[in-house]
């Protein structure tokens, strides 16, 4: 394909996703991971040159966001399917002219879109999926650099880490957040304890 037919397909593409964006039109994307298939049903919210924002459907509800590479995603669908699930949505006052509700973002990088979570001081859940053991981790948004971010993450019984986890911007997939699990979870960590010393 010659530059300018690559330059028009792009072109193309853009006009589609500011299209679902403007209409807040519901979609399936296709992601395809390390471990098979891990597909995100909603409306998005916000566009960049490399990422994508979401607000989650599920269930004809909405719960929570998410934020992912636009080179992470095999296609997007907006059928016959889509379509009858914004209806509904519609109906149920789950679409309106505020709603989703969309946390802003600076979507130019990792970087500056943890920086603008953890100003908003919202908790995380993000993703590694591609990597041989995938990375999970919940929680606070700690040290941010320019090629990482530190979590401090806790596990199902809300007991957090003593040690926050270092993930690396190369390794995310997808992050996820203001959902309703992170937000109620939230409330009720547990400390570590402190590790006892032995008197000599």
């Amino acid at each position: 394909m010659s530059k300018k037919g690559k330059k028009e397909k792009l072109n193309d593409y853009d006009k589609m996703l500011n299209k679902f964006l403007k209409k807040k039109d519901c979609v399936k994307i296709y992601r395809e991971v390390r471990d098979g298939s891990e597909d995100v049903y909603g409306v998005i919210t916000g566009i960049s040159n490399d990422f994508l924002q979401l607000a989650e459907n599920h269930e004809f509800k909405f719960n929570g966001e998410v934020v992912f590479r636009q080179d992470h995603y095999e296609s997007i669908r907006c059928s016959k399917f889509e379509k009858t699930i914004k209806k509904i949505l519609l109906a149920e006052n789950e679409i309106t002219d505020n709603k989703p509700v969309k946390t802003q973002l600076d979507l130019k990088s990792w970087e500056s879109i943890f920086s603008d979570l953890k100003k908003h001081d919202i908790h995380v859940i993000v993703d590694c999926e591609d990597l041989e053991e995938a990375i999970f981790s919940i929680g606070a948004i700690g040290e941010i650099t320019k090629k990482s971010v530190e979590v401090h993450n806790y596990d199902a019984a809300g007991k957090l880490d003593k040690k926050p986890t270092l993930v690396k911007f190369k390794d995310v997939t997808i992050v996820r957040f203001n959902d309703a699990y992170s937000k109620t979870f939230r409330k009720y960590l547990k400390q570590p304890k402190a590790s006892s010393k032995k008197s000599s």
